[in-house]
């Protein structure tokens, strides 16, 4: 994914990783239903949202560490905080703690810390003020989309409470404190969807969708509506994108797609879909009929 998103992937990952999953793992994610929200390592998580500068970036903090770890040997307070610093790297190794608004607040201060020393980085020759920065700027962007994931959060158990006017306020919240939320977007629409507000659902999936073309909620959601009002072309543009894109939904996306296909004489695409996805034959015997009786 890195190699094909050499700048990253900007906060994709969760429908960037459908498209390499192995047909084994696939059909765990079908039957289970399990989702990757996001890779379980900072390393990877800097490497898949910022490309190769945040690969870089995230190994700078530990030759940073490394560093300062040996200029402070002689100062006991300043050697036992760096061997503190020393576990979160560890742990961020196969954990994203330093995505979160906890552990960027325990960890930015000491490492800014330990790092006083240093004049400059005799490694890279980097002024200590550029990485303070760019640390610093890290740290305030993190925690916004902290806050953002906070209310999505709320948002998200209140909708599933069935209490709908707290889901809206708190996603409303969400989005208020980071824009790029396209998945508060989509719950947005979804919950307007559910009240019959289908005019300002839409917009609530294309604002998701602008900022996440690979949201597969909002796809189906946006087809959903786009079905209703009698705009079946761009139905079938939208379900076929979720259709790739989702594979715990793909048997009801399909259901959903079979009689607006066959209501448009697309007998070649119903064929294709089922050929590349021979699992959606398993699930219903009607659905062999249609594969054997196209144009009947």
């Amino acid at each position: 994914m890195i190699k094909d998103h050499p700048l990253g992937v900007r906060g994709r990952f969760q429908e960037e990783f459908l498209k390499y999953i192995s047909p084994s793992l696939e059909s765990q994610v079908i039957v289970n239903g399990t989702f990757v929200n996001n890779p379980h390592s900072e390393l990877l998580w800097w490497g898949v949202d910022f490309g190769w500068a945040g690969i870089i970036f995230y190994l700078y903090l530990w030759i940073v560490w490394a560093i300062s770890l040996f200029k402070n040997y002689s100062d006991p307070k300043k050697f036992a905080i760096s061997l503190g610093v020393a576990t979160a790297l560890i742990q961020s190794l196969v954990d994203f703690n330093l995505h979160t608004a906890g552990g960027i607040i325990g960890f930015f201060p000491l490492f800014f810390f330990i790092e006083t020393p240093i004049k400059k980085m005799e490694l890279f020759k980097i002024p200590r003020w550029i990485v303070v920065t760019i640390l610093l700027f890290y740290s305030i962007i993190s925690f916004i989309r902290s806050m953002g994931e906070y209310h999505f959060r709320v948002a998200d158990f209140y909708y599933k409470e069935k209490n709908l006017p707290f889901a809206v306020k708190e996603v409303s919240t969400s989005t208020s404190w980071w824009k790029y939320s396209w998945r508060a977007y989509s719950l947005k629409g979804i919950i307007l969807k559910k009240d019959g507000m289908y005019e300002a659902a839409k917009k609530e999936f294309q604002k998701a969708l602008k900022i996440n073309p690979n949201d597969n909620f909002s796809l189906r959601h946006l087809g959903a509506i786009y079905a209703r009002e009698g705009k079946y072309s761009k139905t079938v543009g939208l379900y076929l994108r979720a259709l790739r894109l989702s594979p715990f939904w793909r048997y009801e996306i399909f259901k959903r797609l079979l009689p607006v296909l066959r209501m448009k004489g697309e007998y070649g695409t119903i064929e294709k879909i089922l050929k590349k996805y021979p699992s959606l034959l398993e699930k219903e015997p009607q659905l062999r009929y249609y594969f054997k009786n196209l144009k009947k």
